[in-house]
C-alpha cells in the first residue's frame, strides 16, 4: 500500500500535527507528510512559524535525512495555496515508462514494453552511497501497490528522460505541458541534477492522430484570424 493512503490513519495518535503561527495544523498520518511539501515546511520553520505539538522529538527533526520522512511533491500549480492546504490527499502524476530496465521487468519481447508509474511523493535521505543528502523521488505502480524509491541520480534520469518523450513531447495543452515540464524540473532538483539534453525519437512524436487534431485547431484559430 502507498504510503500516502490516508486510510492508514488508525486513530488520533496516528496524526501528524505541528503548530503552524499559533494554529494546530494536520500535515499527514505518522511519518508521511501529505499535506505540506519539504519546501513549504523548511521555508515555515526557517522563518519561526512551526511549533511541536505533543512530539517526542524537536520539530527540527523532520527535516533531517536520515528520518526517513515522506513529504508531498512541491506541485508547480501549488504554490499558491496555505500551508497544511490541497484538496486532494493522493494526488499524483501518472509517468508512462518504456523502458523494461528501471523496473527491472521481464516481459513478452514481442509486445511493445508499457508500464505506469505514478509520482506520489519526496522523501528525505542521505545516501549511502555517496553520503549525500537529496530529496529522492518516490513512485507507485501496479494493482498490488507496489512502490519505487529512486535514490540513485542514473535511475531518475532516465525516469525523467522517459516522462519527457512519452508525458511531455505528445502534450497538446500547452498549460498541462508547462506544469509536466516544471514537474520534471523539480523532479531532478531533489537530486541536484540538471535537465539533460534530449533527443526525441520519431517514435516519441505526435501520433498521426494527435498531429491531425493540433491541424484542425491551428487551422481554426486561422480562420477566426488568431
Amino acid at each position: 500500500m502507498s504510503k500516502f493512503v490516508c486510510t492508514n490513519l488508525q486513530s488520533k495518535s496516528d496524526m501528524a500535527r505541528v503548530n503552524y503561527k499559533g494554529v494546530e495544523t494536520k500535515i499527514g498520518v505518522l511519518n508521511s507528510y501529505f499535506c505540506v511539501s519539504y519546501q513549504k515546511f523548511t521555508t515555515a520553520l526557517n522563518e519561526g512559524h512551526l511549533q511541536d505539538i505533543g512530539k517526542s522529538y524537536p520539530i527540527s527533526d523532520f527535516t533531517k535525512m536520515e528520518r526517513d520522512f515522506y513529504f508531498r511533491f512541491p506541485f508547480p500549480d501549488e504554490d499558491h495555496r496555505k500551508f497544511g492546504d490541497v484538496d486532494d490527499y493522493h494526488r499524483s502524476i501518472p509517468i508512462l515508462i518504456r523502458d523494461p530496465s528501471i523496473l527491472n521487468d521481464y516481459y513478452d519481447k514481442s509486445r511493445p514494453y508499457e508500464k505506469v508509474i505514478k509520482l506520489e511523493s519526496q522523501l528525505g535521505i542521505l545516501r549511502e552511497s555517496d553520503n549525500r543528502k537529496c530529496l529522492a523521488a518516490f513512485f507507485s505502480y501496479g494493482n498490488k501497490g507496489q512502490t519505487l524509491r529512486v535514490e540513485e541520480d542514473s535511475k531518475i534520469l532516465k525516469i525523467v528522460k522517459q516522462f519527457m518523450k512519452n508525458n511531455v513531447e505528445p502534450e497538446l495543452d500547452p498549460e498541462k505541458k508547462n506544469l509536466y515540464k516544471e514537474i520534471a524540473n523539480r523532479i531532478l532538483d531533489g537530486y541536484q541534477l540538471e535537465m539533460p539534453k534530449l533527443k526525441i525519437h520519431q517514435s516519441s512524436r505526435l501520433s498521426s492522430k494527435a498531429e491531425n487534431v493540433a491541424s484542425r485547431l491551428l487551422k481554426r484559430k486561422k480562420g477566426k484570424g488568431l
